[in-house]
């Protein structure tokens, strides 16, 4: 009886001992993936401020190739209006020259048709 008694009892312990063992490895195996998962949420937050960063740059380029694009633009419009205003002056001239032109022609015909008009009466009396 005695051996027997000894025999549960060491039957027993060793129960015990792998039990502690298992729940030894589930407590390691827990706090693994604990520390896993607190790596990837680590790595997650360095991902996420990496592509906050990121999109802020590209945002500031955007900004500056906005502003470059309306410095550009105003540039642009400046020169070309330098060379509009000349050209513009020019042909109003032009074309006040014409009408002048146009009026002065407009005169003579009238003068010539009143000409013929009195040569005609003239002609007939």
């Amino acid at each position: 009886l005695a051996s027997d008694a000894q025999r549960q009892a060491l039957l027993a312990t060793k129960s015990e001992a792998e039990a502690k063992g298992e729940i030894l490895r589930l407590q390691l195996q827990l706090q693994d993936s604990d520390q896993s998962l607190a790596r990837r949420a680590e790595d997650a937050e360095v991902r996420a401020k990496k592509l906050m960063m990121d999109l802020a740059a590209e945002r500031a380029q955007a900004a500056e190739r906005s502003d470059a694009h309306r410095c550009y633009e105003s540039n642009l419009r400046e020169r070309l209006e330098a060379i509009w205003k000349p050209e513009r002056a020019r042909l109003e001239t032009q074309i006040n020259s014409l009408e002048a032109l146009r009026r002065a022609d407009i005169q003579e015909l009238q003068d010539l048709q009143r000409q013929v008009v009195k040569q005609h009466k003239d002609n007939e009396s």
